[in-house]
């Protein structure tokens, strides 16, 4: 490979990082959405969408005060999910241990 084809892998990778991995992401949660709600047809894909974009549009067009705001509300949120769901499953077995 040639110097230019080093260069183009990166290069391609940063510029497509946030369209492609988004719409990964967005395919997992509304195909998650459908299969544990029973939900059936395109509206709800279409709905979904919508639920997502809308507050997602209002904080990263809200500029970097607003992007603060939410991520001090998320951040602790977050972090007591990731914390407490392991530990209440801990501790919903802990017969079976």
């Amino acid at each position: 490979m040639t110097f230019w084809t080093w260069l183009l892998i990166p290069v391609a990778i940063t510029l497509t990082f946030g369209f492609v991995f988004n719409a990964v992401q967005s395919n997992t949660i509304v195909a998650t959405g459908k299969r544990s709600l029973s939900a059936d047809g395109e509206w709800f894909a279409a709905g979904l969408g919508l639920v997502l974009v809308v507050p997602l549009g209002l904080v990263i067009f809200g500029g970097v005060r607003r992007i603060a705001q939410v991520t001090e509300v998320l951040v602790p949120i977050m972090a007591v999910a990731y914390i407490g769901g392991p530990e209440m499953i801990r501790y919903m077995c802990t017969t079976r241990i």
